[in-house]
């Protein structure tokens, strides 16, 4: 008889390295202190908000140029515009066929499925963009169980960059042993967990019940904890007495997950790694990794002082513009009327000397005139900082901002450049994601799972799976049950280049138009079938690879934004189906050409018809 398993590791004493567990947990909350007390000028700089000292003590205008945070949108827009491209690919030789099967689960299940917080283009959207404003930001890959959403599988959370706690000198997430992530839970949510792998949960919810309990909100954590944001927008916080929030810590190690609450010094949970990969289940995406920051360095720390010089003399040309429009008034009281002073148009003022006891103070435009070339000059080494361009800035600011046809295509090769860079770091995030989730779901599987997919899907399916899919299909649609045991195994993701970038439509259609012409050149049509073929076509097929011109054309029709496209292209019949009844169409004309006797003997559709002199059934 099978042993049941236990989701709860055992020890000897649950709690015994809980003081060392809040301990590491404090010295990392000291480690990320200065650090995360320098984020909120980078966040007010992404929300918009004026950071500079000047503009905030000496000026009245209050203009913001939102020029760093449209460039990194800009930026994580083209490089992260949809989701990733990609196949699982099985490590032992017996599971390679498996990887086909994952890839329809990935396809089909996971990726329409991981939806928590956010949907997972959207994730991987803010995870780019934050990157960019804090050197790296981080998501966790766990399992859930989401029974409103009928879905059981890995999924992708984005916790607060504040409620991640390194450890303590590690440079990397490679480097790091563990690392925890905090989080606000409720009354609630400790109620809902499974008492088979939460230990103490009772314990805890009898103490919450007291008129004082251990709860806590955001608004009452440490100043480090709290983003100006969040201060000035949701200051009262506090859940209702009857549900307050409880800090909630998990430690992720590389083989066990060990939950456990500071306010209470208890642990919760303690389970092994459901990854079984010695791996972390916190992935990081960084803009730029440093060797001694765990943090890495982001787009918005590299641009910070140009982007203050920007505001500050921005608001300061513009308080100048005001001065200018209405100067200070040097009034001399003995001889002015104070009562009479009026400051509005067609005021009439009491004065005894006029133009001697009033008069304007004279306001040197010195400063007013260099405010283009300053403005030109700060703007252009933004965006060189940025590796890219705008054509209102004058050469003359930045040698390198040419307007030239030559200069504007060196422009775009250098934002490729960058663009390159980043997409880079965003795939190698993405892959070690998709590589948690496919594992994760080999590993956790709780039973077949059952996809609807379209007929032909399912047709592809069964011709090369045919023993390990159990296939019902009603009309144009069909079920497939893929079993447990036949994604047992390990995997690796291999992510198609540049599939997550926006690709620009005008580009893309030159691109197939040249592959057209290239596939053409010395096209010829085969006499007995047809069929265009050329050296390019036959080469291909000889090197085992074929080129489908027909879905080129397709997308060169799509593409170029034609009006009812589906009109003017129609499916044809498949290929398969019409070579088969081309088959039997030749063997129905040999047939008839024989006069019902075909070469060889054999009736069509038939056993070999009997040889004259040859007994029946021989």
């Amino acid at each position: 008889m099978a042993k049941k398993s236990k989701k709860v590791k055992e020890s000897v004493d649950t709690n015994s390295d809980i003081d060392n567990y809040i301990s590491d947990f404090k010295a990392s909350e000291r480690f990320v202190a200065t650090k995360r007390a320098d984020w909120d000028d980078k966040e007010n700089m992404l929300f918009s908000k004026l950071t500079d000292e000047i503009t905030s003590d000496e000026t009245k205008s209050q203009i913001h140029d939102p020029r760093l945070s449209t460039y990194v949108l800009e930026r994580s827009g083209r490089t992260t515009a949809q989701l990733p491209k990609g196949v699982a690919r099985a490590i032992s030789k017996s599971n390679r066929g498996k990887a086909a099967l994952m890839n329809l689960i990935t396809d089909k299940y996971i990726l329409p499925n991981a939806n928590s917080q956010f949907p997972f283009l959207t994730k991987l959207k803010l995870m780019q963009v934050y990157s960019n404003v804090y050197g790296s930001f981080f998501g966790l890959v766990d399992w859930v169980v989401d029974k409103r959403r009928n879905y059981v599988g890995p999924d992708l959370f984005l916790p607060n960059i504040r409620d991640v706690f390194p450890q303590v000198g590690a440079v990397s997430l490679e480097d790091s042993d563990y690392i925890n992530i905090a989080s606000l839970k409720t009354k609630s949510w400790l109620e809902s967990r499974d008492p088979e792998t939460w230990e103490g949960i009772q314990e805890i919810l009898d103490d919450m019940n007291n008129p004082d309990p251990k709860g806590t909100s955001r608004a009452q954590m440490s100043s480090e904890r709290i983003s100006k944001r969040y201060s000035e927008y949701y200051s009262d916080d506090q859940e209702s007495e009857r549900n307050p929030y409880i800090e909630v810590v998990t430690r992720y190690e590389r083989d066990e997950w060990i939950t456990f609450l500071p306010s209470y010094n208890k642990i919760i949970r303690r389970i092994d790694n459901p990854h079984k990969n010695g791996l972390l289940p916190v992935v990081a995406k960084y803009n730029l990794p440093v060797i001694e920051d765990f943090f890495g360095l982001g787009e918005f720390e590299r641009g910070e002082s140009l982007q203050k010089s920007l505001d500050s003399l921005i608001n300061l040309y513009f308080d100048g513009v005001k001065m200018s429009l209405f100067p200070p008034l040097q009034i001399n009281t003995d001889g002015v009327t104070a009562s009479s002073i009026k400051m509005r148009p067609g005021a009439k003022w009491l004065v005894d000397r006029p133009n001697v006891d009033i008069q304007s103070t004279q306001v040197s435009p010195r400063g007013m005139d260099t405010f283009v070339s300053s403005y030109q000059y700060l703007l252009g080494a933004l965006q060189n900082s940025q590796g890219t361009s705008e054509t209102n800035i004058s050469m003359g600011s930045d040698m390198t901002l040419g307007k030239t046809p030559q200069a504007l295509k060196m422009q775009s090769r250098r934002e490729n450049v960058r663009d390159s860079m980043e997409r880079y770091q965003m795939e190698q995030t993405v892959t070690q994601i998709m590589e948690r989730f496919i594992n994760l779901q080999a590993q956790k599987m709780p039973s077949a799972l059952v996809l609807t997919l379209f007929d032909k899907e399912i047709d592809e399916i069964a011709s090369e799976f045919p023993d390990l899919v159990e296939i019902f299909s009603d009309g144009n649609t069909g079920k497939v049950t893929i079993d447990k045991k036949e994604l047992v195994g390990k995997y690796i993701y291999d992510i198609d280049s540049g599939s997550m970038s926006r690709r620009d439509e005008a580009d893309e259609i030159d691109n197939l138009h040249t592959i057209l012409r290239l596939a053409i050149n010395g096209a010829q049509i085969e006499p007995k079938s047809g069929e265009i073929t050329s050296p390019i076509l036959k080469a291909m097929e000889m090197s085992g690879y074929k080129l489908n011109v027909g879905e080129i054309l397709k997308r060169i029709i799509i593409k170029s934004g034609t009006e009812n496209w589906d009109k003017i292209v129609e499916d044809g019949p498949d290929p398969e189906v019409l070579a088969r009844a081309n088959a039997l169409e030749e063997r129905m004309d040999g047939f008839l050409a024989t006069g019902g006797q075909p070469a060889g003997g054999q009736t069509p559709g038939g056993p070999p018809a009997p040889q004259p002199n040859q007994p029946l059934g021989v």
